[in-house]
């Protein structure tokens, strides 16, 4: 059973937070460590994840850079794991 589930961006924090129906609440922040590592291991560039993942690579970049907000949505979660081949609960912090 799925709970229904609302994001907004955390002022205070600077990071998506996640407001479950059962008031659950997640604060999520990629894991910009384990994706260089992947990154490395798999001899990928940043361009050619931008590539796998179907964004821009200044999108890429935007988020290693600076964290960008709009990065750690969790479509853009789910994009990055399917590209890595990883499950997506390990990208997050």
């Amino acid at each position: 059973m799925s709970s229904k589930k609302y994001i907004y961006f955390n002022k205070k924090t600077k990071t998506l937070d996640i407001l479950f129906q059962s008031l659950y609440i997640v604060s999520m922040e990629i894991n910009k460590y384990k994706i260089e590592k992947e990154l490395q291991r798999l001899g990928w560039t940043k361009y050619r994840l931008a590539k796998e993942m179907g964004v821009s690579p200044p999108f890429i970049y935007m988020i290693f850079r600076d964290g960008s907000k709009d990065g750690r949505s969790f479509q853009t979660v789910e994009k990055l794991a399917r590209a890595l081949n990883l499950d997506p609960k390990d990208l997050i912090e």
